[in-house]
């Protein structure tokens, strides 16, 4: 039915039944869109219900909110999924959230778990946390032939082995091939959009090409070799090693440099002259490629790892020379003034930190090559603090955030921007907080950090509200995701989610950083105290406040703006 006959159906409910108001049309907007009936099944009726309507209507409207969504179902002739909105169910879901909100999510939870129309994860496909456009269309995909295999007596969710049966049908569903794209799988399309999101999230063009690399390793076939037992070799070699006591690590649980040595010794890791005679970029001409080759191989760099970075730092050299007309030669591409010209109007791309590793990797080769003397080295700009987010980006962020297709990216966006711009919090001590590491006492909110540097940090008053929503969601669950709060790029799939394109960019951590100091700056007088010391920058009030007592927590909560 188009979107007209839905109208048509909504004026005569509210003509039948005038004691319902405005519900009516407030549900169909919800379970449509302003689109036709095509947008309505059991999983989208289901999360409307049970977690929209509790979520963003008052408690008062609820009832008449579920019986409207029912009159207009039976006016469309869904009658099944008119009697899901008059259901005991969706009441015993209702309720649960007139106690608490945590509660209540509990209760979704399970009671969609248990409808039958929640998609379960299969051995051809696990669903993620945050999900790309090609997984929401999969996923969607799903969720209707569940509720069509609900509807035709096929799978009767709470009977024997019915789990079994959803995940067939789900595994049928991803598995099937379209026929849009000849040849390719729902499962197909969900797994290459995870991959080009993960290779676009690398910010460095070489990190971006050695995950393209990895990636088409994984995608294409790889013949077994002739003799497996040298391949598996330095595996074997690896565990024996664990076995008789261990491997030695570093003190950042690393494996030590001469085991590294041992197994790429053993055939793990390529040599350094494997590398060099493997390199190939695709930044630039084969012409700049051959030469990079050649000047590292001269260069003799101590470690495979030393040889990677110098080939980048040549090819791009030689690439910026070749643009510009220059002789492909050591004497000319590495003339310190050829290395500075490079060094200023040919990497705009990079950080300053970046710029000045590239010169130096230059200055080495060059050196080492062509025996020159050192030129003067013109000064790079060092790096000052992130700027932080005005108000306007920071709720724009969360608007993106609380847009998202699912309850989990949104909650898991919400909470990594908040703990981000409203206490502080980055890396390890970002990744490690849990919903119970977030509490409410001292008049405000205070997130407990572990790790190196265990403490109570302050939550800013006006992130309460949107953090410990998103920590009761979490429970005892990462309030960010993710299952290993080891990797370090846990966060990556929610700040690819939050980037609002030319207007918005992508999201900072480190700017969400300096918007909390920011804020706690300005709470605490910290710029008037400067203007007043006379001084602009310090690094040494550290020195200075050593010996000073800390503020209690209430104290501290009131000093630092987090009461609200």
């Amino acid at each position: 039915m188009s979107a007209d006959a839905v109208d048509e159906a909504v004026r005569r409910v509210e003509g039948r039944r005038p004691d319902l108001g405005m519900a009516v049309q407030a549900a169909a907007d919800a379970l449509t869109a302003g689109e036709g009936t095509e947008m309505i099944h059991q999983a989208a009726l289901q999360q409307f219900l049970w977690w929209f309507l509790p979520r963003r209507y008052p408690e008062d409207e609820w009832d008449g909110m579920a019986d409207a969504t029912a009159e207009l179902l039976d006016e469309l002739g869904m009658g099944r999924l008119a009697g899901i909105a008059r259901s005991g169910q969706t009441a015993v879901v209702l309720d649960a959230w007139t106690e608490r909100p945590d509660i209540g999510a509990s209760a979704f939870r399970a009671a969609h778990e248990d409808s039958g129309v929640d998609p379960p994860d299969t051995p051809l496909l696990v669903w993620g946390s945050m999900m790309g456009v090609e997984e929401v269309r999969a996923r969607d995909a799903v969720e209707r032939a569940l509720a069509d295999a609900i509807e035709a007596g096929h799978l009767v969710p709470g009977a024997s082995r019915w789990r079994v049966k959803a995940a067939a049908t789900t595994q049928d569903v991803l598995g099937r091939p379209l026929d849009l794209r000849p040849g390719q799988t729902l499962a197909g399309l969900v797994t290459t959009e995870r991959i080009g999101t993960w290779i676009d999230s690398a910010r460095h063009p070489l990190h971006q090409e050695w995950r393209s690399w990895v990636a088409n390793r994984l995608l294409n076939r790889i013949e077994p070799p002739a003799d497996p037992s040298k391949c598996v070799e330095p595996m074997r070699w690896l565990l024996g090693l664990a076995s008789d006591g261990g491997a030695e690590l570093t003190q950042s649980n690393y494996l030590a440099r001469a085991t590294v040595g041992d197994i790429q010794y053993k055939g793990v890791m390529p040599t350094t002259s494997e590398l060099i005679s493997s390199f190939g970029s695709s930044c630039g001409p084969e012409q700049a490629t051959r030469f990079a080759r050649a000047m590292v191989r001269r260069a003799a760099p101590s470690s495979p790892s030393r040889a990677k970075v110098l080939l980048f730092a040549v090819a791009r050299l030689a690439t910026f020379a070749i643009s510009v007309g220059l002789e492909t030669s050591p004497e000319v591409i590495f003339h310190p003034c050829v290395i500075e010209r490079f060094i200023a109007c040919g990497t705009d791309d990079f950080s300053s930190a970046t710029r000045r590793t590239l010169r130096s990797n230059l200055r080495f080769v060059a050196l080492r090559v062509v025996r020159s003397g050192s030129p003067a080295a013109m000064p790079l700009s060092r790096e000052h603090a992130k700027a932080p987010y005005s108000d306007a980006e920071i709720a724009a962020y969360l608007a993106l955030s609380r847009s998202q297709p699912t309850l989990a990216r949104r909650m898991h966006g919400v909470g990594l921007i908040c703990l981000g711009a409203g206490a502080g919090l980055m890396g390890a001590d970002l990744r490690h907080v849990t919903g119970h590491d977030v509490v409410c006492r001292s008049g405000g909110v205070l997130v407990c950090v572990s790790g190196k540097r265990p403490r109570m940090v302050l939550v800013l008053a006006s992130y309460h509200e949107a953090l410990v929503e998103s920590s009761r969601f979490a429970q005892d669950r990462y309030v960010i995701g993710g299952e290993n709060p080891q990797r370090r790029n846990v966060t990556t799939p929610l700040v690819s989610a939050t980037s609002g394109g030319i207007d918005l960019g992508r999201l900072d951590i480190g700017r969400l950083r300096s918007t909390w100091l920011r804020d706690c700056a300005k709470n605490i007088g910290l710029a008037t105290f400067m203007a007043a010391a006379g001084i602009s920058c310090s690094q040494r009030l550290g020195d200075i406040v050593a010996d000073l007592p800390v503020a209690d927590e209430a104290a501290a909560v009131a000093l630092l703006g987090a009461r609200p």
